[in-house]
Formats: structure tokens, C-alpha cells, sequence
């Protein structure tokens, strides 16, 4: 079955929506990169976000690396992150954003236009946010606790307004490492997915580094900065208890790199063959 038509981000109507309740600066950066997108347009890349066709990726700004200095790891040792070809110039949708979109192009194609699972977006990117609206075979809902851009406001430790098994899909990207119950977390989505739904789960990782640090004495910014590479990381996953954690509660875990994508498509992606998506599902 062919999968829904692909959004673009020239239809004002999706964009302007997608910025509701957006700041000024955010509307700014938009009309920059459309502005700017000329100098980036190419044949070499392709973003499978919105689809544009580049010459290169966007490197990662100045100041993440400044913010990187003093983390225990080299910041070339992150599992999903491409310093150099980081960031696409005309959807803003990072390399992670990136790999996550070739999933859920390949699993939301496949869905009835009459279906509309219930698809929820933690703390979403704009540009992978603008992108879902324009899926016509779900019903889209970004959220988030504290920000006020997003369609509901909601403490993902505790979610009593999605009932049991009533959620479709969702995508928990780079989030958990910020909530202080992970394993409260981790039971909210098992308890609101549907059985055969799934779910995008990303977190910073480190290659080689299997077993999660997470000490209560890291207690100032600066120590989680040096420990968990950022200042609101409560925690450093590793790779191999963080699939155990999600199993724990009850899913089933794949990790897809390369091997299942292929090296084509990362490599036009912009994303580096040591890169690895999380997808739980609900058995």
C-alpha cells in the first residue's frame, strides 16, 4: 500500500500551523532558513525529513561544542550524533531526527488512511513535528511538561488522560535522561501503548559504554555537565541496561543501525553508520 503523500514545508497553512504558539525568534529562524537554503541546495543529500535536496548538512554550532568541553567523553563517542553534518538548513531536523523519520516513513506508510492510531510526540522537533501533521492516517499529538508550544501539556511519569492501551505509537527522543522516575516513565508508555503498536526511544549514548552512571552526589550543573555531558541530564545511559530497563517493563527492544537501514541511506542522511535507533513495541 503506498504511504501518505509527503508534507512540504512551502505550504504556508503547515507551517504557519506547526508554529503555533512558537516565539518570534523561532518564526525568524524559519524564514532565515528559507532565505539561506539556496547556498545549501545540492544532489549529495537528501533530508528525509522534508525531503530537501542538499549539498551538505548544517555542522554542529560552536556553542554545543563549548557546552561538550568538559564531558568525561570525547564528543566524537556519542552513539547517534554527526559533528559535521549535524543539522538539516531547511527543516532544522537533527541526524537523530534524521534516522527517525526513515522508521516511521517505513511504518506509518504501511497503516490504513481509515485506522488513525493515536501517535504522541515527547517533547518534539519542530521540523518532525511539522512533518507527522501532514500524515492523514493518524491522529498527531506533540506534548510536553513545561513547554506551551506543544498540543498538550502532560508529565510523561504519569499519564492518567491516555487510558490503557490506547495509544498507537510515539516517540520518546532524548527525553528520559531528564526525568527523575525513568522507570515510572517507562511503565506510562508500556501501560498507554497498544499491543502491536510501537515506539521511537533515543536517549544520548556513548559507544562502549554498557552500564548506566547515575549518582545523586552529581548534583550541580557543572558536575552533570563533566558526567552526563549536559546540565539537566539526571543520568548517563549505557547501552546494553538501557534495552534491559525497557525490558524490564514489558517490551520488546530492537536496536536498527546501519546493518537494517543500509549504508546508502545513511550515508545520503547525513548519518554516521555508528548510529543506532531504539524501537520498542508492545507484544
Amino acid at each position: 500500500m503506498a504511504g501518505p503523500s509527503k508534507p512540504t514545508f512551502s505550504k504556508e497553512t503547515v507551517v504557519l500551523g506547526c508554529y503555533k504558539d512558537y516565539s518570534l525568534k523561532d518564526v525568524k529562524k524559519l524564514v532565515v532558513r528559507k532565505l539561506k537554503y539556496p547556498f545549501y541546495a545540492g544532489r549529495k543529500y537528501q533530508c528525509p525529513v522534508c525531503g530537501a535536496n542538499l549539498s551538505k548538512f548544517k555542522p554542529a554550532w560552536k556553542s554545543l561544542e563549548r557546552e561538550l568541553s568538559t564531558f568525561i567523553y570525547p564528543i566524537d563517542s556519542f552513539e547517534t550524533f554527526n559533528r559535521t553534518e549535524l543539522v538539516c538548513p531547511s527543516c532544522d531536523a537533527s541526524d537523530r531526527d534524521r534516522l527517525c523519520a526513515l522508521y516511521i516513513k517505513q511504518k506509518l506508510g504501511k497503516l490504513p488512511q481509515d485506522d488513525k492510531p493515536m501517535f504522541l510526540d515527547f517533547a518534539p522537533n519542530l521540523g518532525i513535528s511539522c512533518w507527522m501533521r501532514g500524515f492523514g492516517n493518524i491522529e498527531y499529538r506533540s506534548l510536553d511538561l513545561f513547554r506551551r508550544n506543544v498540543d498538550e501539556k502532560v508529565d510523561i511519569q504519569d499519564m492518567p488522560q491516555f487510558p490503557d492501551n490506547s495509544v498507537g505509537g510515539f516517540i520518546c527522543s532524548h527525553v528520559l535522561e531528564h526525568v527523575p522516575d525513568d522507570a515510572a516513565a517507562m511503565k506510562e508508555l508500556y501501560r498507554i501503548l497498544k499491543s502491536g503498536g510501537f515506539g521511537v526511544v533515543m536517549v544520548p549514548l556513548i559507544r562502549d559504554v554498557m552500564k548506566t552512571q547515575e549518582d545523586p552526589s552529581h548534583a550541580t550543573e557543572e558536575l552533570r555537565k563533566k558526567h552526563y555531558a549536559q546540565g539537566d541530564h539526571l543520568r548517563l545511559y549505557g547501552i546494553s541496561d538501557f534495552m534491559e530497563k525497557l525490558q524490564k517493563v514489558g517490551f520488546q527492544v530492537q536496536r536498527l543501525g546501519v546493518d537494517y537501514f543500509g549504508q546508502d541511506t545513511f550515508g545520503r542522511s547525513g548519518i554516521t553508520e555508528c548510529s543506532a535507533l531504539y524501537v520498542v513495541t508492545k507484544p
